[in-house]
């Protein structure tokens, strides 16, 4: 775990430290500041009809972060804020422990092909050919990206559950967040448009 990265203040480096190391009080925190995130990641992954549900999928969640001496947390090199970075791996083992205990993931392993209205309107795609491209362009996204995107359009998450996924102190910062992605967005759609192979198939 690196200190010296811009995703991470003293007092979260100092509680993850203190976690590490074993302190009780620390652990406490810990599981109150992100609990709540990580049974939101865990309860993306749909359960109905399988052996294993939920709590147990939040249990061994649990059991993941603190399985190797904390390695999980310990690996974290803030690439990104360490909510987002905590949700994308809880949600990845309980896919993965899903898959093993049923032999089968649920049903949120990737984005509906079918691109809600709000996100096609930010992005001005209306036809055919600019969904498929739009839909291509979020998956060239990188996961903290594709998460935000999923959150607003898709999941229709409030300003304020997207603040706490990705520990922001502002709704400003969730709206300038958006517009940068949105932007990133129309380019890429727009250079894939353009990519002859596109309308080859």
């Amino acid at each position: 775990m690196r200190h010296n990265c811009s995703h991470i203040n003293k007092e979260e480096w100092n509680l993850l430290s203190a976690f590490i190391n074993g302190d009780r009080i620390a652990a406490r925190e810990f599981f109150e500041k992100y609990g709540g995130i990580i049974k939101y990641a865990v309860g993306k992954v749909d359960t109905e009809g399988m052996v294993i549900d939920k709590e147990d999928l939040f249990q061994e969640a649990i059991i993941h972060i603190l399985r190797d001496d904390k390695k999980i947390i310990r690996d974290f090199e803030g690439k990104s804020k360490f909510s987002t970075y905590l949700y994308i791996i809880c949600w990845r083992y309980a896919k993965k422990m899903a898959k093993k205990n049923n032999n089968m993931c649920g049903k949120e392993t990737s984005l509906p092909e079918e691109i809600p209205a709000p996100l096609m309107e930010e992005t001005e795609v209306w036809d055919a050919d600019q969904k498929k491209a739009l839909l291509e362009g979020v998956e060239q996204l990188n996961e903290d990206k594709q998460l935000f995107i999923r959150l607003m359009f898709y999941d229709s998450r409030s300003t304020s559950e997207i603040m706490a996924v990705f520990d922001y102190t502002s709704p400003n910062s969730v709206y300038s967040k958006r517009n940068k992605i949105i932007t990133e967005l129309k380019k890429i759609t727009k250079k894939i448009m353009k990519t002859k192979d596109y309308f080859d198939d």
